[in-house]
């Protein structure tokens, strides 16, 4: 046998049929609540040519994407995350079209990173992209959609954080700093690491205010009181103004009723390349994960050949999944609401009353082998019920509770399933 045969690559998974159901499930409410604020659904290429993907103020390394060659000798790239072609079709063929664009996606991207808890080489995410406002309404309304989705999928105790990286970017202009030097710097203050961060700062020729500043932003979170609290720290005209565009979303958001679940961390600066203003994290107590991500990144678009701001978020179903789990809310799949038998000569009788089920939008299963009901039930037991066809055309059902009837009339039957299944739905 091959060596390979019995197994997946690292990164991937089987969903078996739980799972699955759960996933779908969780997509399905996704899809309904995009939906329901506007948002349509597009979907792009799952590989692209790697121009699309390369530059400076991109979000995914390159190391971190699986490119392949294709026939002429041209750089593809199976697409690492959905924001970046959504920009370049919204550039290229939706640049027509009314703003602002409300899209919306629930699809695979793929990353080379290493294998983790919760964290894969291919995974689905669902999200939205707000192109055509700066406004301060956009970004509020953006992080209400992710609070939305993780309260309607019935997570609890979770938590959404609003960083502003033009806070912080506002702050070290001017001084003197590699790229390098600004990484580094940027994922102390992120890690909230403090003794790193002082001896990184140590090593620095910054005046004291500067000084100061950047080293309390690793403690700058909590709630809206934060925010005044930074405005104290600088007298950088940018950097006040990134806090007031801050102060506005926190209070459109509170405005919204969403306070409980909202908090401020100006030590959120991710990726101060491609972000532009507002970041945000969703997460849970349960998971040292975040489970959402997003924020606002106004020059995406010009690589595209249209200067436009925008503004989204994705959320990992996997990492949904995860937390439904940890908290208790995954549920089984049920079993099928009907099985029918038959007496082998009744075969075509039993296909027609499970197609008429199936019309009523009841799940069905027909038996292959006509096996007696009694017997079905002994060895399924969660079959919801099984109806039986026999020879003489008299149909009974059985179940494991109420035990079983004969059917009289199998119209009127019907009939009153039929009004059973609607008036439930109802």
């Amino acid at each position: 046998m091959k060596k390979y045969r019995l197994q997946i690559p690292e990164g991937v998974q089987d969903y078996l049929v739980d799972e699955q159901y759960n996933k779908l499930l969780i997509e399905d409410k996704i899809r309904k609540i995009f939906d329901s604020y506007g948002y349509d659904e597009i979907n792009t290429p799952t590989f692209e040519y790697y121009d699309v993907f390369s530059g400076d103020d991109v979000i995914i390394d390159d190391e971190s994407m699986f490119k392949f060659f294709d026939r002429r000798g041209r750089i593809m790239v199976l697409r690492p995350d959905m924001t970046t072609p959504i920009a370049r079709m919204a550039a290229t063929k939706l640049q027509s079209n009314p703003l602002p664009l409300r899209l919306s996606y629930i699809s695979n991207v793929f990353r080379y990173d290493e294998p983790q808890f919760a964290r894969q080489r291919e995974f689905t995410q669902a999200g939205v992209e707000l192109l055509g406002s700066r406004s301060s309404q956009a970004d509020a309304e953006v992080v209400s959609l992710a609070i939305t989705v993780l309260e309607r999928v019935g997570l609890k105790n979770f938590q959404v954080e609003l960083g502003q990286v033009e806070f912080f970017k506002s702050i070290i202009d001017g001084i003197n700093l590699t790229d390098g030097q600004v990484e580094k710097f940027r994922a102390l203050v992120e890690e909230k690491n403090m003794v790193a961060l002082e001896g990184f700062l140590n090593n620095l020729e910054l005046p004291d205010k500067v000084r100061e500043t950047v080293f309390m932003l690793p403690k700058l979170y909590g709630g809206i009181e934060v925010i005044d609290e930074a405005a104290k720290l600088t007298n950088n005209e940018k950097a006040l103004e990134a806090l007031d565009n801050l102060k506005d979303i926190y209070c459109l958001l509170r405005d919204s009723g969403l306070e409980q679940y909202i908090s401020i961390d100006l030590g959120m600066v991710s990726s101060l390349q491609y972000y532009t203003g507002t970041v945000f994290k969703g997460f849970t107590r349960e998971l040292g994960f975040t489970l959402l991500g997003g924020g606002r990144y106004d020059a995406l678009m010009g690589n595209f050949g249209q200067d436009m701001p925008a503004t989204g978020f994705a959320v990992g179903i996997k990492r949904i999944l995860v937390a439904l789990g940890k908290q208790d809310m995954l549920v089984k799949k049920p079993a099928v609401d009907f099985l029918v038998t038959y007496h082998r000569e009744r075969y075509a009788v039993a296909v027609k009353i499970a197609d008429r089920l199936r019309d009523m939008g009841y799940r069905v299963e027909v038996d292959l082998e006509g096996r007696p009901a009694q017997e079905i039930l002994k060895q399924r037991g969660g079959t919801d019920t099984i109806i039986e066809i026999g020879q003489d055309l008299k149909i009974k059902t059985l179940d494991s509770q109420d035990g079983g009837c004969m059917i009289e009339d199998i119209g009127k039957w019907l009939w009153e399933l039929d009004k059973q299944y609607w008036g439930n739905e109802g």
